[in-house]
């Protein structure tokens, strides 16, 4: 993209001043409604420029084993044999499965450290897996998450659950910011490191490689259509 796309990132991070009572205030509220706005005209100026089908033309596939650069594991992916290299919105082995993606995003986020709520979430992602695998072929689960391998048992449930399911990917926003760099193209880093992580998942609407998408709460029964 040639444009340079300035957001301000207060208006994203979810961070505004609480009244008394400890509760946002109306204005707080309407100032939220109009950042979500901005971002989605923001988002909606970019597909327009883009472009995306939801329909995509016939693509050839061929099953890929790639030993994961995320994990310490070996997965066998369908791979678009027409994938180019290009900047990286998710991952690697994201990238590898080409254009026109159909995704459900999810965020997973919280203190690494408190194992009975992680081990909640966990339960909740390798069900949705499994949810994602048989009620949407074709489809690819992407958690966006800011977990290293020092969050120990956090990082492993995610690895188990990548690993263990082909369409299943994982896309870490702080590796993202890490490879933007001291650059703002495509993006300005800052605004990605100060940006609500619960908003990880609507990063899925950045990638130039997926066609629609999903986005559901972690804590949400999964839709079956």
């Amino acid at each position: 993209m040639s444009d340079t796309y300035r957001v301000d990132p207060q208006r994203l991070t979810g961070q505004s001043a609480r009244n008394a009572t400890g509760e946002h205030s109306q204005a707080d509220r309407e100032k939220s409604l109009d950042a979500l706005y901005h971002f989605n005209l923001f988002i909606f100026d970019l597909w327009g420029r883009d472009g995306c089908q939801v329909n995509p033309p016939e693509r050839q596939f061929v099953d890929k084993e790639l030993a994961s650069s995320l994990c310490n594991c070996a997965k066998i992916i369908p791979a678009d044999v027409a994938a180019q290299s290009r900047f990286s919105w998710c991952s690697v082995e994201s990238d590898l499965r080409g254009p026109h993606q159909r995704v459900v995003a999810y965020s997973l986020y919280g203190d690494a450290n408190n194992g009975s709520t992680f081990r909640r979430y966990y339960s909740l992602m390798n069900n949705l897996s499994m949810t994602v695998e048989k009620q949407y072929p074709g489809w690819t689960l992407r958690i966006y998450h800011a977990f290293t391998q020092q969050d120990g048992e956090a990082y492993g449930a995610l690895c188990n659950i990548y690993c263990r399911f082909p369409h299943v990917d994982l896309c870490n926003v702080r590796e993202l910011w890490e490879r933007i760099g001291n650059t703002t193209v495509p993006i300005d880093p800052a605004l990605l490191r100060g940006l609500n992580h619960k908003i990880y998942r609507f990063l899925v609407m950045l990638d130039p490689l997926v066609d629609v998408f999903m986005n559901r709460d972690a804590s949400l029964v999964m839709l079956i259509v």
